[in-house]
């Protein structure tokens, strides 16, 4: 711009000059003009169509950049510590403690809110819109809240044989185990189906669990998702033991679950049922162990999180105080929920009753 305008006005200058105009006026159009001009090129050309090639090809834009921008950053670092220490003195002098730029960045529950109102606004695709939210949410979740808790657990005796893991896999359709010795609680491996059918036919019978096993991955249920992702790959694991505060076991959870909480539900081994929403005209049919926050993902049922609980099965227990029994119902903002189905002493299934379903069957 500041060569541009100076040239483009000078260029301007005679053709204005033959059409007669005079010359403090030709040289005010002129400026004008070229300002004008010079400022447009310049913001599409400097700014706007860089800006939208990077956008449209981030990744080869990256490999371009990236070296130009390393070699800059380290050129100039002494003269950028330098002014920003001159300036973070005078905030200091003046009794404000500086913040560094990152401090001051969104959290991931600001940066959520943005995304789901971006998708109202039709300005984002509902699918980027969903994995960009379960992204957001994952690194608050623990191990506690994507594990298959104990009771839906599948494991196998260290005593039993490689012709039992096989028999197991048949019933289940999973292909890993966990090995206890003497009750759960007693996790002392892993085996893979694998490693049973590895056996030769003849010997399955004779081959004890406990020699096929490899050492688990043993976590605690307060770890949170990206440490948990990141000791499964480290480690080459595919399954973890989530052990609770008294070092009991408290569940298993895979890595599929956690690719699960941010791709949505994957159709594999140790799955909780999240898919078994089922729709009816009135009501929704659900698995009583989805979180609160995936049954809202899922149907748009708000039920309340609390810090007791972690499903909506443990919220039907935490409002009954009580061991809940078929038929129980419990209210929820816009409905009612049933419980449908018991399964020993855990909730199974649950059914939702919109408030005007209700009230045409009756009433509660």
């Amino acid at each position: 711009g500041f060569t541009m305008e100076p040239a483009l006005s000078n260029l301007l200058r005679p053709v204005l000059s033959s059409w007669g105009i005079p010359e403090a006026v030709t040289v005010t159009i002129a400026v004008i003009v070229a300002m004008t001009v010079a400022t447009m090129l310049s913001m599409i050309l400097g700014e706007l169509v860089p800006k939208n090639f990077a956008m449209a090809l981030p990744v080869a834009t990256a490999k371009v950049v990236i070296p130009f921008q390393t070699a800059f950053t380290m050129v100039f670092r002494p003269i950028v510590s330098l002014l920003n220490g001159s300036a973070n003195g005078v905030l200091r002098a003046m009794g404000i403690e500086p913040k560094e730029e990152l401090s001051g960045a969104r959290s991931a529950e600001e940066l959520s809110s943005l995304v789901r109102r971006s998708a109202s606004a039709g300005l984002l695709e509902e699918d980027t819109a969903t994995l960009l939210d379960r992204s957001l949410g994952f690194a608050r979740l623990t191990a506690a809240d994507v594990m298959t808790p104990r009771p839906s657990m599948h494991a196998i005796a260290a005593a039993d044989s490689a012709d039992d893991v096989i028999g197991l896999a048949r019933r289940t359709g999973h292909s890993r185990f966990p090995v206890f010795d003497e009750d759960l609680d007693d996790i002392t491996g892993v085996v893979h189906l694998k490693a049973a059918v590895s056996v030769p036919r003849d010997r399955r019978t004779d081959v004890p669990v406990g020699a096929l096993a490899s050492e688990p991955l043993r976590v605690p249920e307060t770890v949170h998702l990206d440490a948990l992702v990141a000791e499964l790959r480290g480690g080459g694991y595919q399954l973890a033991i989530v052990v609770d505060e008294y070092g009991g076991t408290a569940g298993i959870v895979t890595l599929e679950d956690l690719v699960e909480e941010i791709v949505g539900e994957v159709s594999d081994e140790h799955d909780r049922s999240r898919a078994g929403v089922v729709k009816s005209r009135d009501g929704i049919t659900f698995p009583a162990e989805l979180r609160p926050d995936e049954l809202r993902a899922s149907t748009g049922i708000e039920v309340p999180e609390g810090d007791v609980y972690d499903t909506v099965g443990g919220y039907v227990m935490s409002v009954l105080e009580r061991l809940p029994k078929a038929g129980d119902e419990v209210p929820v903002p816009g409905g009612i929920l049933h419980v449908v189905r018991m399964q020993g002493r855990r909730v199974d299934r649950i059914r939702f009753t919109p408030d005007a379903a209700a009230e045409e069957g009756g009433g509660r």
